[in-house]
């Protein structure tokens, strides 16, 4: 815990370069898996959603790497603007191809975060006793 005066002083600091989030201590670890980790995160389903794309079809790594990344990026874009609740039926054809592949995410890829948040948990705990270990 820092006092009011220094946690002034770093919020100056670091909001000179980006937006100063507040939480709860409690929240720190969640907090970092969702900003912290997230380039890597992201980067991994880039990753295997264009590995995917090439075993599937053909298409050189290359190129489908440089699709993806394209729209990965314009989808960055959009969210800045819009919600993926707004995004999502704007390409996603009511009983079309997009919605059967949302759908899919939207059945997987709960259980799949959920243990992502479990594990790096996990992780922080080991971390936490290795600490307190260190310190006795």
């Amino acid at each position: 815990m820092v006092d009011r005066d220094h946690a002034m002083q770093a919020e100056d600091l670091f909001g000179s370069v980006s937006r100063v989030i507040r939480l709860d201590e409690t929240l720190f670890e969640p907090a970092t898996d969702l900003m912290g980790c997230a380039p890597a995160i992201y980067a991994a389903i880039l990753d295997e959603f264009v590995q995917s794309g090439c075993r599937n079809s053909g298409i050189d790594e290359n190129l489908a790497y440089e699709m993806a990344l394209r729209t990965f990026t314009g989808t960055g874009l959009l969210l800045g603007h819009m919600t993926p609740d707004e995004i999502i039926p704007r390409v996603a054809t009511p009983g079309g191809i997009t919605e059967e592949g949302v759908l899919l995410l939207r059945e997987g890829l709960p259980s799949l975060f959920d243990s992502l948040f479990r594990k790096t948990g996990e992780k922080n705990e080991i971390l936490r006793d290795s600490i307190r270990k260190s310190s006795s």
